[in-house]
């Protein structure tokens, strides 16, 4: 059965309330402010360990599914941040699964109703051993790029997301995930 650690569900609550608290600041009337703040849903799909770079032989390399949360804030002048958390719990093999928490910089631009963008993200990273025998936790560097399209003011749909992941020192060698998302957002401000 898939469990959470406390730490990571404290890490990404404390983000995700210091996102929301940051953007609470008001922007002096006449100014106005261009900083936006959406949190949404994906779905994503995941090869744990492409070219057969496998850390548990004898495993077969299954490719995972799952579902994330995201929450992105977006300054004006093509800045802004991104937190993600991704549970990879679904299509396990022998109870083999991920999960990550991952926060860093994005750039963007619009084009019509789409906007384009690339990220740097790092966090945490937790790979489930089989039938739960142990889990291990490793930092994660991830890069990515994608494409959310506006459906309305409030409304935007994740078109498209792809993301390579670096497990740094992972099982003392590492491993690079490689996948892509696709999801619903909100526009809480």
């Amino acid at each position: 059965m898939y469990s959470l650690p406390a730490s990571s569900c404290l890490t990404f609550s404390l983000f995700l309330g210091l996102t929301i608290a940051s953007a609470a600041q008001v922007a002096p009337a006449a100014t106005g402010s261009s900083a936006s703040i959406f949190a949404g849903g994906m779905a994503s799909g995941f090869e744990p360990y492409p070219n057969s770079q496998s850390v548990l032989p004898g495993y077969p390399t299954n490719k995972l599914l799952g579902i994330g949360t995201f929450v992105d804030l977006n300054f004006k002048h093509h800045w802004g941040i991104e937190g993600e958390g991704r549970w990879l719990i679904f299509r396990e093999v022998a109870q083999i699964h991920e999960t990550t928490y991952l926060l860093g910089p994005r750039a963007q631009f619009r084009l019509g109703r789409f906007r384009l963008y690339g990220k740097a993200l790092y966090g945490e990273g937790y790979f489930y051993f089989p039938y739960g025998s142990v889990a291990e936790s490793a930092p994660v560097l991830a890069f990515g790029c994608g494409a959310d399209y506006r459906l309305s003011k409030r409304i935007s749909v994740r078109v498209f997301d792809g993301e390579y992941q670096k497990w740094i020192n992972f099982q003392n060698q590492g491993i690079s995930p490689l996948g892509a998302s696709v999801g619903l957002a909100y526009r809480i401000r």
